[in-house]
């Protein structure tokens, strides 16, 4: 997952990719977004989609 976020940094040239701010965004997905996703799975399976977000754009598009 990083290097896939290194890519993105180099190819948009933006400091808000530096590996202190992306371990950052990492580690706020796992303590603030994680729990929400975990309970309203918890409440039904049918309020959580698993997509997998690994390709291009389009294809993960196409996935959802």
């Amino acid at each position: 997952m990083y290097q896939r976020m290194e890519r993105k940094a180099e190819a948009s040239g933006l400091r808000e990719y530096n590996p202190e701010a992306m371990k950052n965004r990492v580690q706020t997905y796992f303590d603030q977004t994680l729990p929400v996703v975990e309970h309203f799975n918890k409440l039904s399976k049918e309020r959580v989609s698993q997509i997998d977000a690994n390709g291009t754009v389009a294809e993960v598009y196409d996935r959802t």
